[in-house]
């Protein structure tokens, strides 16, 4: 080990005997392939961690956003769904209230269509063919005289009624009165003797019985459960609403709305998520469902119907459609008749499903939209998959990729053994960067003594060189920093010579001009004469005193730390106010006071800033343009503004207004000493104050910032 070595405290690695080529593989394998192999595996543990995060992350938000959609698709269609059966339930209860106005008022005299009337089989009484009104039929259920032609005519008085309401409101699948006598008037036209069978009960039908006083003791308006119609339009439900009359259930109007034309548009739509829509009434019977809820719930609709079995009694949907008396459906089913919203998990067809659901309140059903989960989660699924690919496949590509690069490794290292000569050329080329004056170098340690033992001194010979020329650099920066000080000082004392001289010369001459003029007319001059030469005295003498005040106080400074305890607290509008009105040309200031009342506890420095700013806004201006005096209580802060109208502060030299001595280009022909802000700017340094300075061609704003921790606010006056 060389004496540079020793000074320096390096040590190197001392050789071993072990040979170059395995000294190669195993510095290879220590600093190459292990930490390698370890960042790729735990990059891919990384990759396949975030895979799972991010899958879970994905389900939730799935999960969130689908069951809020449901709940809205239930809820709003369900309302779509309750608002026109809302307007069907009133049309329903003004057909009734007719009804009794024209059984009690309408005529008893054959209308004018009386000749399609006709009497048929069983002694019913039917019409016999269309002319764009109603129908009519009375079954001969119940024997038909004169009393019952009557009312036959009197119910005709609807017909105009009748055909408005169907016309108006398109989902209507037909208009109806049954009277207890089993009549029936309806429109649109249908053919009656094929449609409805002889001596036909009217009043055994759910359209009727549904609203006679033991099904409807309220008598109002009620909505049927579905069921086959006689007439012939399939599965449908009624709006019906009793017709009393002294009493006594007179008949019953009704107006037959299809399940196509309710639910229609929504089992045909396409929703996200394959999810559709079923209807369901208030005991828990599925009225209606599309395709897909037939194969998740192993139901088949009924659509192929005879209507010669219709005819003849009500038909309802079995008891298989009922969801609260399947196993798969059972808790859905008792969440419906308890609920009027909410959702439910179904297990349907071995997976797992969302039901949403919602009440429409008119006739107490409810709407369910259900979805498959894995429908839900399809693109989450899809992600994961794709990502466990990626992983296999890096997973492979990294096998493939450490077998080559063992290979060219073991390669690598046979030719490098042979390359002995390497480690010369680098010695080499660090003793040409030394000699260009890069002297930190590094030489890395090898198993060739001779060659390590020669490196090792040049690095220690850079090493002392380079700090032997870091010595040298930081001598010569702090002989250039002595100097610049040196001959700013000087140029300080020089400027300060200059200006002493200059400013004191001019109330000089003025003591001695006055003076030479007492002397020579000491005898003519009047009392008033003699005590205006006094004045000048004085003020010549008062002048002087001042620029020697400042030249002091800018060359010791203000003494360090806080105000003067002793000071009383003083109003900031009575110093702002004094200041003003003390100085020669007041009259030319604009105050700006604020409204509240604001206590200064170091009334003596700001009175020393402000007349400063002050005094230097009324010099620097011109004599007929205003100066503006402003303070205001800002919360953290007491502000005191003077903004003049004058020429400006050059933009080159406003970062040095402020300096000692300096005075800039514009005030070279204005008395001062250079000092004024410099001595401001200085006192406010222990109240943790600021000046700040502004300008632009309208003139000059300087601005005092003092901590409101020497200020309160005592209140507004």
């Amino acid at each position: 080990m060389s004496i540079y070595a020793k000074r320096l405290g390096i040590r190197f690695f001392q050789p071993d005997g072990v040979r170059l080529r395995r000294w190669l593989w195993l510095s290879y394998l220590r600093t190459a392939i292990i930490p390698l192999l370890f960042v790729e595996l735990t990059f891919l543990a990384v990759f396949w961690l975030s895979t799972a995060i991010v899958y879970r992350e994905d389900v939730n938000v799935m999960r969130v956003v689908s069951t809020r959609y449901l709940d809205d698709v239930a809820s709003r269609e369900a309302a779509n769904i309750n608002a026109n059966l809302e307007r069907i339930s009133r049309a329903t209860s003004l057909l009734a209230k007719q009804s009794v106005r024209a059984l009690e008022q309408g005529s008893a005299s054959p209308p004018a269509d009386a000749a399609r009337y006709w009497s048929g089989p069983n002694g019913s009484i039917y019409t016999a063919f269309d002319n764009g009104g109603t129908a009519s039929f009375y079954s001969g259920h119940q024997p038909v005289g004169a009393s019952e032609r009557q009312k036959m005519w009197r119910l005709g008085a609807l017909d105009p009624l009748m055909i408005d309401m169907k016309t108006a409101d398109p989902i209507i699948s037909s208009i109806y009165i049954n009277t207890s006598d089993s009549y029936n008037r309806i429109y649109p036209y249908v053919d009656v003797l094929s449609q409805y069978p002889a001596k036909m009960n009217i009043p055994s039908y759910n359209f009727y019985y549904e609203a006679d006083q033991s099904h409807n003791p309220g008598k109002h308006q009620v909505w049927t459960d579905a069921y086959i119609d006689p007439a012939g339009h399939g599965w449908m439900v009624s709006s019906i609403a009793p017709v009393w009359r002294a009493g006594a259930l007179d008949g019953v109007v009704g107006m037959d709305i299809t399940l196509d034309s309710v639910i229609g548009r929504l089992l045909s739509s396409k929703l996200p998520w394959s999810a559709y829509a079923i209807l369901v009434d208030r005991n828990g019977g599925i009225i209606a469902m599309p395709p897909r809820g037939e194969q998740d719930l192993g139901l088949r609709e009924l659509k192929d119907h005879s209507y010669s079995s219709a005819i003849i009694t009500d038909t309802f949907k079995p008891e298989a459609f009922n969801l609260s008396r399947r196993a798969n459906t059972k808790r859905l089913g008792q969440a419906l008749l308890r609920q009027d919203k909410g959702q439910v998990k179904l297990d349907l067809r071995g997976g797992g499903y969302i039901a949403s659901f919602a009440r429409v309140p008119g006739p107490g059903w409810s709407l369910v939209v259900i979805a498959p989960e894995s429908a839900i989660y399809a693109s989450a699924n899809g992600l994961r998959v794709r990502l466990q690919s990626v992983i296999v496949i890096m997973a492979l590509a990294l096998v493939a990729f450490y077998a080559m690069f063992f290979l060219y490794l073991y390669i690598r290292a046979r030719g490098m053994a042979r390359q002995i000569a390497e480690p010369v050329s680098r010695l080499s080329d660090m003793a040409n960067a030394i000699g260009k004056g890069e002297y930190r170098q590094q030489f890395e340690p090898i198993a060739i003594y001779e060659l390590q033992d020669l490196g090792s001194q040049m690095v220690a010979a850079g090493a002392l060189l380079e700090e032997a020329h870091q010595r040298i650099a930081e001598q010569e920066k702090v002989l250039a920093t002595a100097l610049e000080a040196q001959q700013k000082l000087s140029e300080e004392r020089s400027r300060m010579v200059l200006l002493v001289s200059h400013e004191l010369r001019t109330p000089l001459a003025i003591i001695g001009s006055s003076a030479q003029i007492l002397a020579r007319k000491a005898t003519t001059l009047s009392p008033v004469d003699v005590k205006a030469r006094a004045g000048k005295f004085t003020n010549a003498v008062m002048r002087m005193s001042d620029i020697l005040e400042k030249l002091t106080a800018s060359v010791d400074g203000p003494r360090e730390g806080a105000v003067d305890e002793a000071v009383q607290k003083q109003s900031l509008n009575e110093i702002v106010w004094n200041v003003v009105n003390g100085l020669v040309g007041f009259k030319r200031i604009s105050l700006v006071l604020p409204v509240e009342e604001v206590l200064i506890d170091c009334a003596p420095t700001v009175v020393i800033a402000v007349r400063t700013l002050v005094d230097n806004a009324l010099r620097y201006s011109p004599t007929t343009e205003p100066v503006t005096v402003s303070a205001r209580w800002l919360g953290d802060t007491v502000e005191i503004s003077v903004s003049d109208n004058g020429p400006g502060i050059p933009t080159m030299e406003l970062d040095r207004i402020g300096e000692r001595y300096f005075r800039g280009s514009n005030g070279t022909l204005s008395e001062g000493a250079g000092v004024g802000l410099f001595i401001a700017r200085k006192i406010l340094q222990p109240l943790g104050g600021q000046l700040l300075i502004k300008s632009s061609e309208a003139g000059a704003t300087a601005t005092i910032h003092i901590p409101a921790r020497w200020a309160m606010l005592k209140a507004s006056l």
